[in-house]
């Protein structure tokens, strides 16, 4: 953008834009009207550099004009797509709306439930297996290959006779090196960590005792239409 439309759009286009926007566009959501001052001058910005670029006249009164009639319609800078539930164009057009997730659920065993706990994931949160397993690589880096062995062992729940056989050691040597190994775990994250690795997350058994209730409840209703 050039100097002389730099000052065009400061003192004709966003005086336009500061008394027009308050009155015709409708925030949305958490906007605030300051905030919507703010995108349409960038808005108005962007039109001002396309028309240099094309050769066009600057027009402030239609340049404003235009950039208002976006913002009235849900478009803003950031974006404009209908299909982002969180887009102002999206909650204007009223085919989609937000709930929180702590918001509660009419159930009808008189539970209380919320959105999170309907929607919570089965499955362990992928970031930390990623987590776990960048921390386990980094720990097995200074073990060896008997070392790694007799882990994955005690993770299968194999018996230790087929591993000492293996390596040429007692049963009793590999005990005393298991113990060698948790306390290497431990010294690197901590005493809990062991204890920490098998514990079942407390909101999982929640939700886990919240759903085979409600399949509890099913079941009963089916066999009571018997």
């Amino acid at each position: 953008m050039s100097p002389q439309a730099g000052m065009l759009l400061l003192n004709e286009i966003m005086p336009i834009i500061a008394a027009t926007v308050p009155r015709v566009v409708r925030p949305v959501g958490s906007e605030s009207v300051d905030e919507l001052v703010q995108d349409v001058t960038v808005t108005a910005a962007r039109f001002v550099e396309s028309c240099e670029r094309r050769g066009k006249k600057l027009i402030p009164n239609s340049i404003a004009y235009y950039a208002v009639q976006q913002a009235k319609t849900g478009r803003r800078s950031y974006g404009a797509t209908r299909t982002d539930a969180l887009c102002p164009s999206a909650q204007l057009d009223e085919s989609v709306s937000i709930d929180s997730m702590d918001e509660d659920v009419v159930d009808p065993s008189g539970d209380d439930l919320t959105l999170h706990d309907l929607l919570a994931s089965r499955d362990e949160d992928p970031a930390q297996i990623a987590a776990r397993e960048i921390d386990w690589a980094e720990l097995l880096e200074d073990f060896n290959e008997r070392d790694i062995a007799l882990l994955q062992q005690t993770v299968d729940g194999g018996r230790l006779d087929a591993l000492a056989a293996q390596f040429g050691v007692s049963s009793a040597r590999l005990c005393q090196l298991k113990r060698e190994l948790g306390k290497q775990v431990k010294l690197r994250w901590g005493e809990q960590a062991l204890a920490d690795a098998m514990r079942t997350p407390a909101w999982s058994g929640s939700v886990n005792a919240a759903r085979e209730h409600q399949a509890c409840v099913h079941e009963r209703a089916l066999e009571a239409r018997r």
